[in-house]
């Protein structure tokens, strides 16, 4: 998130956008590494304001116990919810081999 101001005891305000509805602008107060208030984006369209979704679901969403925090692969049987932790380098190669296969496999066909 890019911040729009200094940094200081009181927090620091940064820039988001909703999650929960159709991504709405807003901005996100964070104090010692916690979001301790959100605001809408004064902009054209969406003046100031934001939806109920993101000021009450941000904060379960954001901290919640079981929210992913680093990619993940399968390493059981699909269903078993067995996962191993991997690196982004291993994700993206393993994206790009099966995105490779579906060009391959099936955008022929379409052609």
């Amino acid at each position: 998130m890019k911040p729009l101001s200094k940094s200081s005891d009181e927090g620091k305000w940064v820039h988001s956008a909703c999650a929960m509805c159709v991504g709405a602008p807003m901005k996100v107060k964070v104090r010692n590494g916690r979001i301790v208030e959100v605001k809408g984006e004064d902009i054209p369209g969406w003046n100031g304001k934001v939806c109920g979704k993101a000021i009450s679901g941000i904060g379960a969403r954001v901290y919640a116990p079981d929210r992913i925090l680093y990619p993940l692969k399968r390493v059981g049987e699909r269903g078993e919810a067995r996962f191993a932790r991997c690196t982004w380098e291993e994700v993206i190669n393993a994206a790009a081999v099966i995105l490779t296969l579906w060009v391959h496999t099936r955008l022929v066909a379409i052609i």
